[in-house]
């Protein structure tokens, strides 16, 4: 709102700083002066200070433009300064505005702006927006021939408070809501008298309401099925299910001609939901649950009792769990694989935890892709390159033979463990709650659950074996433990060992139908045969899918996709596309 009136010689210089590296374009907005601008970057000396240094050799080639002149110029993330030296070339010259934009192409998601509000309140504003955003944003409605001002901005400002509630409530808004929001922000408008706070206003209404903070799943009376979601429900169940999002323009309008009642084109459309970069939602939402990774965020691992934990291999093991099962959901890989993987997925820091060769390991994995071993899906490999891992076959690495399967990951193994020790006895609970979905029953109140107070035995086999003596505790641990001192060979961080103060460790555990395991191969071997894993699983991806767990209602369902999920040789992909296609998925649950 502020020019510069200049008579005679002058310098003026601005500072911005860039933080996404693109083409950016500068426009001074001048009357009557002839321009010769500078662009400098900062640097810093060894001492921490400041300096500029000119990164054109020659003044910027400026272009024409109705208001004045523009260039472009490709920079890095930093900070830069213009330098503009101007001349009068009439007895007044003026400088109206400089302004900077970019980077071209926008990203999309630095268009957050213009997304909740692509209004622009001054027809000086309106102008140059509608300039540079008109090819990212067409949510701006065209004003009506003859409006005036007031009626433009009121005409923005509702569509774009209307939009936002519907993104933000997940259905269309009938005329009602519409009316009670609109008349909330005339009223604010009334008292404030400012555009951009009434949006803000209202916008703050429609995040606290329950609309927006719960998956409501109103029933409609005019519906025929009252048991049956509407078309917008279920693509709010798709979209959180597989996306952990909601529903975006596209999944809506999908909704809106009402392919998402058709059981067939609700499976397609979700296999070309799970078929766009959102797969790492379905992990870091429902394996990230599933498997406890979100815990090794906050494990704590004694360093005196081990000293090479660190906040390195911490994201490494996370990742390593990610990425396995990333991997398998891309290949929609049988579900045997999580335990029996003969491959492993692997960085630097791993490799040293688990005491081989990163170099020799890179060798293999190069000689093992030129064989064409395995070929990665381009999502995953696009993601181990990122990460620093490589995807290598088992078989010619003796030393991580011992490494097949979830149950020998350093992550899982953490997760299970105490700060100072193992734990058999979360280990084995752990396997039973979600592997079996068999949770052992609650230990009995005023029971010494401390393992620490038990004083007898060298290891933490003879002081279970101690603790199991009182009848009240045997009932429990007689479950969880012989499947946790399966695992002993690994310290309370993943690493193999052969003994325990002193004593050889024999890793032998028990299940409770008798059968007899050593080792973390054996363990892995039994519970893929074990019936109850892969209907735990169904159970797993059915209670996340749905939002709820399974009532006796629910019976039918879950045998129709436990058998399907059989004869499709456990595939895990299928599994959760079999899910959005049921019966179940679009039906809501009747108090």
């Amino acid at each position: 709102g502020t020019s510069w009136q200049y008579w005679a010689d002058a310098q003026i210089s601005v500072e911005v700083q860039v933080e996404i590296e693109g083409v950016y374009e500068w426009e001074i907005q001048s009357r009557n002066l002839d321009l010769s601008p500078k662009l400098f970057m900062a640097s810093s000396n060894d001492q921490g200070d400041l300096q500029w240094g000119q990164i054109t050799d020659e003044n910027l080639q400026l272009t024409s433009t109705e208001n004045g002149y523009k260039f472009t110029q490709a920079l890095q993330k930093g900070q830069y300064r213009l330098t503009v030296e101007m001349r009068p070339s009439a007895e007044l010259g003026i400088l109206d505005e400089i302004r900077f934009f970019g980077p071209t192409p926008m990203p999309t998601d630095l268009l957050v702006r213009e997304k909740l509000l692509p209004c622009r309140f001054s027809p000086k504003e309106r102008d140059f927006w509608t300039r540079k955003i008109s090819q990212f944003s067409n949510q701006m409605p065209m004003p009506i021939p003859n409006m005036d001002e007031n009626q433009i901005n009121w005409q923005c400002l509702s569509h774009s408070l209307i939009n936002l509630a519907q993104s933000a409530w997940r259905r269309t808004l009938s005329v009602e809501d519409q009316n009670r929001l609109l008349t909330w922000t005339a009223d604010r408008l009334r008292v404030d008298q400012n555009w951009e706070n009434a949006f803000k206003a209202t916008a703050e209404l429609i995040f606290i309401s329950p609309y927006f903070v719960f998956k409501a799943e109103p029933i409609d009376p005019n519906a025929e099925n009252q048991n049956e979601l509407s078309n917008e429900q279920i693509a709010t169940r798709m979209a959180y299910f597989l996306w952990s999002a909601p529903p975006n323009h596209w999944l809506f309008e999908q909704a809106r001609q009402g392919l998402l009642k058709d059981s067939a084109q609700r499976r397609l459309i979700a296999e070309q939901m799970m078929s766009e970069i959102h797969a790492d939602a379905l992990i870091d939402s429902f394996a990230d649950q599933w498997l406890h990774i979100r815990n090794l965020k906050n494990v704590a691992p004694d360093l005196n009792i081990f000293p090479t934990f660190s906040e390195g291999l911490r994201q490494s093991m996370i990742m390593e769990m990610k990425l396995m099962m990333k991997d398998l959901l891309l290949r929609n890989a049988p579900l045997n694989e999580l335990m029996m993987a003969k491959y492993r997925i692997i960085d630097q820091n791993l490799a040293l935890h688990y005491g081989v060769d990163w170099q020799q390991l890179t060798q293999i994995q190069s000689n093992q892709a030129q064989a064409q071993t395995f070929e990665n899906h381009p999502d995953l490999q696009r993601d181990l390159d990122r990460y620093g891992f490589i995807k290598i076959d088992l078989q010619s690495i003796p030393d991580l033979q011992i490494r097949k399967g979830l149950l020998g990951l350093s992550g899982f193994l953490t997760i299970t463990s105490m700060p100072n020790r193992t734990s058999p006895v979360k280990r084995g609970k752990w396997v039973l709650e979600e592997l079996l979905c068999t949770p052992p029953p609650p230990p009995p109140a005023n029971v010494e659950a401390n393992l620490n107070a038990v004083t007898e035995g060298r290891t933490l086999k003879e002081k279970l074996e101690a603790h199991r003596a009182d009848p009240a505790c045997a009932g429990c641990h007689q479950l969880m433990d012989p499947i946790g001192l399966g695992l002993e060979s690994y310290d309370g961080i993943g690493i193999f060992r052969t003994e325990e103060n002193g004593v050889p460790i024999e890793a032998f555990g028990q299940l409770i139908d008798g059968s007899t395991f050593h080792g973390v191969e054996e363990l892995s071997a039994h519970l893929v045969e074990d019936r109850r894993f892969a209907r735990c699983f169904v159970e797993k991806v059915y209670t996340f899918a749905l939002g709820r767990g399974p009532q006796d209602e629910d019976d039918c369902h879950l045998k129709t996709l436990r058998d399907a999920f059989s004869q499709n040789q456990m595939q895990i992909k299928d599994l959760l596309l079999d899910v959005v296609a049921s019966s179940a998925f679009v039906t809501q649950k009747q108090e």
